[in-house]
């Protein structure tokens, strides 16, 4: 036991209390932001020390926690700093910085505990090999959805997510496998500008760089807080991986793919080793923990949106052809259609994640042939293409996309003729409100005829989303964030209702990392914390009761989320949930006394290929 403690530990974390590192956007415009987050943290650490009470590391009034500002930028704000700029930023520079910075672990000065996130999928790729290869650092995430964050072989990547893009190929394939479906078009939206383009990029790393000289600090019962710069960019890795070499035990976050996913590489390397807890890091290249060590995903994850497609296409009869099947409709990069880049950006990047992982889990592992095509709402070109294929070739569409490209996509196929009961729609929507959600079709800004198309559109549209916790329980805890983000963080326009799944995914990552350091403790001693790989290790292959409901943590450390199927009732015009998708136990269960609304004659689901052919051919 005393040689598995030190290896790849660092001394110095066996004599102070412990070092928690969380990382997420500083910025409250975020809908997964420091501001969000930190009240959750803040119950389920209370939680922790009232239920160990005396514990000599848990119950520590001196532990302590830095927060990285995982910054998604604004371009608006980056050019503006361009003009003002006098000096380049480079990041193989920054890359160099960051060894240096990291050194200072491994030679015993300072000390990491944990990671805790960060989400967004390319983030947990960044973070992962510090987290890895500077002690074996625990990596807990609430993000990485993508399948590829499944290999956890060479990282101390944890995962909570509470969804994963496998689980969404799972229900569509139950779909269209039981209603003898072959051929479906999936419809996605990619970001209209990439994040690593040169001048954004090389601003935010060095807003970066200010950010880790500054060391601001933020007090939070007790907690000591320092915030940092993190573009969810692949370039900033070095910045964020000096965080990994400071006097923390665990990282939370970053919430981005990008980032997450070079930071979780540099924690491979035997300086610094951490774990990193992120809500994010769907992507499903996350999912190997070889590469991304010590990373915990406790958030959504690719892997489980692809089963849960494949189970409805299995359940409907919809198996692979040999002739096309799966349409993916994105927006191209250079296309910018929403006014608030920042919230949109996500969701076109994760829809771009998940459909990337539709398309491989199902053309390479599935034999599903599969097409993408470009899609912009102001391209008459795009719509063209997009709606001659729908016609000529397919009668299941996938949208991943954000609520207003899916609305705009309905409406048109509404005016094409497309809604006439041929035709089934899946919208993965991870990200909106309780009350979005239930209504997704109105728009109180649009005209009546529109807001009445869309709803007759709606009626053929299926939508996959995380299982929302139900109960008093999880009423209480929303209202105590809103009033803590709203009280201690000035974040005066928090939203009303239920907080996302990844604010309370956040709160069970906390959970999780005080079980796994209590059992390591009773193990090895106080030693062991200084090992995140003994830590890490102790996340995974297990359940407990979190704020989301249970939380079962698998062997490659991620969490198999639940997942349910909503339809339209067309006597409220409410989307209500029909089905659920068990993560557990890979199982697609429709609601007793539901029923899918299919919207044709014989209200049963309709076949991917036309009776009579294509064109009647």
């Amino acid at each position: 036991s005393s040689s598995a403690a030190s290896s790849g530990s660092n001394e110095i974390c066996a004599e102070v209390p412990l070092r928690l590192l969380l990382v997420a956007p500083r910025n409250p415009r975020y809908y997964v932001s420091l501001p969000s987050l930190l009240p959750a943290y803040n119950l389920a650490w209370n939680r922790v020390r009232s239920r160990y009470p005396g514990h000599p590391v848990l119950a520590h009034a001196h532990t302590s926690v830095i927060y990285e500002d995982a910054k998604w930028y604004d371009f608006a704000d980056d050019h503006r700093a361009v003009s003002e700029a006098t000096d380049t930023v480079d990041p193989y520079y920054l890359s160099y910085r960051m060894s240096q910075y990291f050194y200072n672990v491994s030679a015993g000065r300072q000390c990491i505990h944990a990671i805790f996130g960060p989400t967004i999928d390319y983030s947990v790729t960044q973070l992962m090999p510090f987290a890895f290869h500077t002690g074996r650092i625990p990596m807990l995430t609430v993000g990485a959805l993508d399948e590829a964050f499944a290999d956890k072989s060479e990282t101390t990547l944890v995962r909570l997510t509470p969804l994963q893009t496998r689980d969404i190929v799972d229900i569509i394939g139950v779909f269209m496998r039981s209603n003898g479906w072959r051929r479906v078009t999936v419809i996605y939206q990619r970001p209209q500008r990439l994040p690593a383009s040169d001048i954004p990029a090389s601003l935010s790393v060095g807003k970066s760089i200010a950010a880790w000289c500054t060391g601001r600090q933020l007090k939070l019962d007790g907690v000591e807080c320092v915030f940092e710069l993190a573009g969810c960019d692949y370039k900033v890795a070095p910045v964020v991986g000096l965080l990994l070499l400071r006097e923390v035990d665990v990282m939370l976050g970053p919430f981005c793919s990008f980032s997450l996913a070079a930071v979780a590489r540099y924690n491979g390397y035997h300086l610094y080793q951490k774990p990193i807890i992120s809500s994010g890091g769907a992507a499903s290249a996350l999912d190997s923990k070889t590469e991304y060590f010590n990373l915990v995903r406790v958030g959504a994850i690719s892997q489980n949106l692809e089963n849960m497609l494949l189970s409805i296409f299995r359940y409907y009869k919809w198996p692979p052809r040999p002739v096309q099947s799966l349409l993916l409709v994105h927006v191209p990069d250079e296309v910018n259609t929403q006014p608030d880049y920042n919230t949109q950006e996500l969701m076109a990047a994760q829809g771009r994640l998940m459909c990337n992982a539709i398309e491989k889990r199902f053309s390479h592992q599935n034999n599903y042939i599969v097409r993408k095509l470009p899609y912009a709402p102001n391209n008459t070109h795009f719509h063209r293409e997009v709606f001659r294929v729908m016609r000529d070739e397919v009668r299941i569409v996938v949208l991943c996309a954000d609520p207003d490209t899916v609305r705009d996509i309905m409406i048109k196929a509404y005016e094409h003729g497309f809604i006439n009961g041929e035709y089934v729609f899946f919208n993965i929507d991870l990200f909106s409100s309780e009350q979005l959600t239930a209504r997704p079709w109105h728009r109180s800004s649009d005209t009546d005829s529109n807001n009445q198309a869309a709803a007759i559109a709606y009626r053929t549209l299926l939508t996959v989303t995380l299982r929302r916790a139900a109960g008093d329980r999880y009423a209480e805890f929303s209202r105590r964030v809103r009033e803590r983000a709203k009280a201690d963080y000035g974040l005066a326009d928090y939203p009303d209702g239920q907080v996302n799944s990844f604010v309370g995914a956040i709160h069970d990552a906390v959970l999780l990392y005080a079980l796994a350091v209590n059992d390591t403790l009773a193990e090895f001693g106080p030693a062991g914390l200084s090992n995140g790989t003994l830590v890490t290790e102790r996340m995974r292959n297990r359940t407990f009761a979190g704020i989301t409901g249970l939380v079962s943590m698998n062997d490659n450390a991620d969490r198999d989320a639940d997942y349910s199927l909503l339809d339209m009732d067309p006597a409220t015009l409410n989307f209500t949930v029909v089905a659920n998708y068990h993560g557990g136990e890979k199982r697609y269960v429709p609601v007793k006394d539901k029923r899918i609304d299919w919207y044709n004659r014989n209200n049963r689901p309709p076949p991917d290929v036309p009776e009579c052919g294509f064109r009647n051919s």
